[in-house]
């Protein structure tokens, strides 16, 4: 992986070094330094120049903070345009390693060279803000990043995408490095000085497994949260799988029916019906549910029986098909819910002494 950090202020490092070899003269080296990232477990490696006057190298503009020294690592000549590439690929879709790659990217105004936000993606995602058509509602989704590039288009100018960190194989290190950069440029309205038109700090996706609707929502919007969700849960037909509506029904029913239906005037013959009920399904390795006897105990001992249908006698026992059916094919006995307890085998298990299905 390699992180960089390129010139994105007016007074760069690059323009002082021209000046300075403009009055004194001197050769301009273009290297990096090498740094430790202030927050992250990682290095990081910055665009610097300095100028050599044919004694000692002269660094113009040192960073400004507490540090007693600086690692600088000059470019050899014939190889300096590919490492200055592999650190920022401009205005051309971005060639990583692989496709599962990341990479941290943000955008630049050319006029000032200051960033204006920043982002993380993998493939051409950086380029996809600029293409992206135009909202049916105007109004929709609207952002001060959509807003900047839509002035920045009708007045002619292109904005750059410099690219901060690439080849990066961990996706939740992207994201901290896409935080840590928000964080060191700062969110305008947000953070003081700030001058990124970004909303958030970064756009990891929340992670709400095992929390309670207090944990996320707060104890003031639990209690509303709760009851909205059971309304729309109400309004799609109570719970579980989404049912079609009947229009979608007669929708589908008009596209299958008649000529439409695959098997429309074709009939199976009886050594293919044969070969159905005898077939074994590639997903549990046993013969369809359809073609047996099936025997189901409750706890009490109470025997519920049906040639075919299991899904019917199960319905019967007021217990769950699809819990009961992967007991039989698990060999197993339900530990929860209403089927605890209940054992499932069939008549030919039982007949040919061979039980596939697990009882108590």
């Amino acid at each position: 992986m390699i992180l960089s950090d390129p010139d994105l202020y007016p007074d760069c490092c690059e323009s002082n070094v021209d000046s300075y070899i403009l009055r004194f003269g001197g050769r301009k080296i273009q290297g990096v330094y090498v740094l430790k990232h202030v927050s992250l477990p990682l290095y990081q490696l910055i665009r610097h120049f300095i100028v050599f006057d044919g004694k000692d190298h002269i660094d113009i503009t040192p960073f400004i903070d507490n540090r007693t020294h600086n690692y600088f690592v000059p470019f050899r000549t014939d190889r300096a345009n590919i490492f200055v590439q592999s650190l920022d690929h401009i205005n051309k879709y971005t060639e990583q390693e692989t496709e599962q790659m990341y990479y941290v990217y943000c955008y630049l105004d050319p006029e000032t060279k200051l960033p204006f936000y920043v982002g993380k993606g993998s493939q051409n995602r950086a380029y996809t803000h600029m293409y992206l058509p135009r909202e049916k509602n105007k109004n929709k989704n609207k952002t001060r990043f959509k807003n900047k590039l839509e002035k920045m288009k009708q007045q002619g100018i292109e904005p750059v995408v410099a690219f901060l960190a690439q080849n990066i194989t961990d996706e939740e290190m992207a994201y901290s490095i896409e935080e840590s950069f928000i964080k060191q440029y700062g969110r305008l309205g947000y953070e003081q000085n700030g001058i990124l038109l970004n909303t958030c700090l970064g756009s990891r996706p929340p992670n709400h497994k095992g929390k309670t609707y207090e944990q996320i929502y707060g104890p003031e919007r639990a209690a509303q949260q709760r009851e909205n969700r059971a309304r729309l849960q109400k309004e799609r037909g109570g719970y579980g799988p989404k049912k079609h509506k009947t229009v979608t029904k007669d929708k589908i029913r008009e596209k299958t029916s008649g000529t439409a239906n695959p098997m429309y005037g074709k009939h199976h013959t009886p050594e293919s019906k044969e070969k159905i009920r005898k077939n074994k399904t590639p997903r549990t390795g046993c013969e369809h549910h359809m073609s047996k006897h099936w025997i189901l105990t409750s706890p009490e001992g109470k025997i519920f029986e049906q040639v075919g249908n299991l899904k019917g006698l199960c319905a019967k026992a007021n217990i769950s098909f699809a819990t009961m059916h992967a007991a039989f094919v698990n060999k197993r006995v339900p530990k929860c819910g209403k089927a605890k307890g209940w054992s499932i085998t069939t008549k030919q298990d039982i007949d040919d002494n061979s039980f596939r299905g697990f009882s108590l």
